[in-house]
């Protein structure tokens, strides 16, 4: 399996996630979509142009989208964890939990990160002051959801955790979760797993090159 992804991109973590947690054996090519030239290469790979997107030349089979990825991998790759509960309801929750990361968490961060970057007269305050609402709702919310529960599942690591990691990393950088202890606390398990010190090992290692 090669996954082409770019090292601080929340949604290209989570592939490389799931791919550790399932002790898959992949390779890694870096996409920087900010320079035209990698990105017209990219599209020869990948027509939507986006990153994480993974291929799988022994099942001839492309897939694109990080939650779709993530349960590509979990099908395919028979090692580590399962990611997705084999009980119908259990299923369902982790990826409820997966969808809350990605939308509520992850998307409302980069909202504000990428604000920030904007010259001053193309700014979204509105936009901004919505997000921040609804992180901080979701911060609360499950706050309330960690002070019972190990994993997003309770005692089951799955895909919401996988989806989590990412979305708390970068959303602790723009809306600090400081006050919502429980929260911490699982953040803090997270940053414990090999998977995600590795994934926090690329980035980092990406950004000293910078």
């Amino acid at each position: 399996m090669k996954l082409y992804w770019f090292p601080l991109s929340p949604y290209s973590q989570k592939a490389l996630i799931a791919l550790e947690e399932k002790g898959a054996k992949y390779e890694t090519e870096l996409v920087e979509l900010g320079n035209p030239d990698a990105r017209a290469a990219y599209e020869k790979v990948n027509r939507f142009g986006k990153v994480p997107f993974l291929r799988d030349e022994a099942r001839d089979w492309s897939v694109p989208e990080s939650s779709i990825i993530l349960e590509y991998v979990d099908r395919h790759v028979a090692g580590g964890p399962a990611l997705i509960p084999s009980d119908p309801d259990l299923a369902r929750q982790a990826r409820f939990h997966d969808r809350v990361f990605d939308l509520y968490i992850t998307e409302q961060a980069l909202k504000i990160f990428f604000d920030g970057r904007r010259p001053a007269d193309k700014r979204d305050p509105l936009g901004v002051e919505s997000a921040e609402k609804r992180l901080d709702k979701t911060y609360a919310l499950y706050d309330e959801h960690f002070a019972k529960r190990r994993w997003a599942l309770g005692d089951t690591f799955s895909i919401g955790d996988v989806s989590a990691a990412p979305a708390l990393a970068v959303a602790r950088q723009v809306r600090p979760f400081d006050a919502h202890k429980n929260l911490v606390a699982y953040f803090g398990r997270l940053a414990e797993r090999p998977s995600v010190q590795n994934m926090m090992k690329h980035a980092a290692e990406f950004m000293s090159r910078r």
